[in-house]
This record gives structure tokens, sequence and C-alpha cells, in this order.
């Protein structure tokens, strides 16, 4: 009897694994090597695309928007279906920083609509008007201390 049960087993094995199917699932990736991020469709192929520079972080958004940058200190969200630009930042002509050496760091839309932009500088509101200054707990004790993280509210709720 034992003598068929490895055979049997190993059947068994087989047949499943031929009938369990490969996970597959809708991402978005980043390519740094060849500078572009990519929504990959459950069969593989590339729904849509476009060319970056550095980057920090990316997210896709409740509405398929996609909020990325496309360089250290600028911001964009754009609608895949249309790969129109439908909201953007510039940390580094943005809230008087013209000629600072200003990069985003990370960023998050929030519940409220707001866009959250940590970077090297003051906090800012949606329309780029400057809050306050937030010295980074890491920093407080470096000599980058004198050079603050700057918190930014991007655009409010369509």
């Amino acid at each position: 009897m034992l003598r068929f049960i490895l055979p049997i087993t190993c059947l068994l094995a087989i047949a499943c694994a031929a009938k369990a199917e490969s996970p597959s699932h809708r991402f978005i990736t980043a390519d740094s090597s060849k500078g572009r991020i990519a929504i990959i469709a459950a069969d593989g192929r590339t729904e849509w695309e476009y060319k970056i520079g550095p980057l920090h972080d990316l997210h896709v958004l409740p509405d398929g928007h996609v909020l990325f940058q496309d360089s250290w200190t600028h911001l964009l969200e754009v609608d895949p279906k249309t790969n129109k630009i439908v909201w953007q930042y510039d940390s580094a002509k943005q809230n008087g920083n013209e000629g600072k050496g200003i990069e985003v760091h990370a960023f998050q839309r929030l519940d409220d609509g707001v866009t959250m932009i940590a970077e090297s500088g003051v906090v800012a509101d949606h329309r780029g008007r400057s809050r306050r200054q937030a010295v980074a707990a890491d920093q407080a004790s470096s000599q980058q201390a004198r050079r603050p993280s700057r918190y930014a509210a991007g655009p409010q709720a369509r």
C-alpha cells in the first residue's frame, strides 16, 4: 500500500500545479535604467508609460490618476487615460525657492485631497504659500539641522 502513496501524491501534485493559475494583477512599476514608469496589465502588456528622471515615490490615486515625480523637484499628477497633466508642483520654482537647493523627498495624497510634500525647506499650502518650518527629528542632531524639511500641501480635492 505504501508503494502507491508516493506515485499518487506525485500525480496529485502535478494535477494541482497544472490547474493552478499564476497570480495575475495590474500594477505600476518604475524602471530607472530606462527612465520610465508604467502601468502593466494583468496579461503583462504595458497599458501606459511615462518618461521620468530621478524618482523617490509614485502613487496610483483612487481616481486612477498617477502621482509621481519626473525630477528631484517636479511632481506631476497625470491621467493615464488621456496622458494629460492635471496638477503639477515644482519645488525649485515655487515658494521663493528659485536658486535654492531644494529637493522633494516624499509625497502623498491625503484623504482630504491635499498632497503632502516633504522637501528640504518650509511648510506651504496647496496654493504654494509658506506656512511654517519643521525640522525633521533625524536632522535635529546633525549638521543638517540648519536645513529643515518642508511639508507642502498640494491641490485640494477637485
